[in-house]
This record gives structure tokens, sequence and C-alpha cells, in this order.
């Protein structure tokens, strides 16, 4: 079964023990009031219909947005898509396109994922960081 023909919103796959991570989600929840983004702990993932095939180490490293077709954006390459999402995102999401912002951003999202611990995180995944 295709993931499009069980679900209709991206899926935002998080570490649901980081309490960064759930920061981050509130504020994506916040911020979509038209209910687009389905949030979805990586520890409830398995038990979701059509969920996607996604290791559980990929998904410890980094945020995952899944398409309702089925793509999949990992770490900072899934801002972008994330930020067309919500209300007046795409004017955020259009930097992203210049030459370098993305590899930028890229090690940004990979400096701050390797050091949740230190803003909070409690979670195994997050004291493997360093």
């Amino acid at each position: 079964m295709s993931a499009s023909a069980t679900r209709s919103r991206w899926l935002l796959v998080y570490d649901g023990q980081c309490p960064f991570c759930v920061q981050c989600v509130r504020l994506v929840r916040r911020l979509d009031r038209a209910g687009r983004v389905e949030p979805v702990p990586l520890q409830d993932l398995a038990s979701l219909p059509g969920a996607p095939g996604l290791s559980t180490a990929a998904l410890e490293r980094a945020i995952h947005l899944v398409s309702p077709a089925g793509s999949v954006f990992a770490g900072a390459e899934a801002a972008p898509p994330l930020l067309r999402l919500l209300p007046a995102g795409a004017v955020l999401a259009a930097p992203f396109a210049a030459p370098g912002v993305a590899r930028v951003a890229a090690a940004a999202y990979r400096w701050v994922a390797r050091r949740r611990h230190r803003f909070g995180c409690t979670s195994p995944a997050c004291r493997r960081g360093d």
C-alpha cells in the first residue's frame, strides 16, 4: 500500500524523548493552523499504518519529513518543504535556494543535533551526540 493511499498529511518524525525536539515540534504545531503536518515521535512510528520504512539510526540522527507521496527529507533538507507548509513559510524557505545556504544549514543542523543533550535532551540518542 502506498503512503499516499493511507494518509494525506505530511509526517514529521522526531525523537519524542528529546525535550529540544519536542519544543521544536510544538512550534510547528502552533504554526500549522491548516493541519497539513502530522508530528509523530519516532518511538510511535512503527504503529502508524502505512509508516515509511526508515531506519532507527537515521531517525535518531535527524528529524524526518515525509510527504504524502513518500518523499523523505531529513535534517536541514526538511526545512524548506516544512516551511512551505506553514503560513508565510515560503518567504522563509526562499533563502534555501541561494547557493551555499543548504550546505551551511546542513552543517548547522548537524552541529545542533550532535549537541542536543546540551539543550536539555535526555534521550539515549542525544547522549551519543559528541
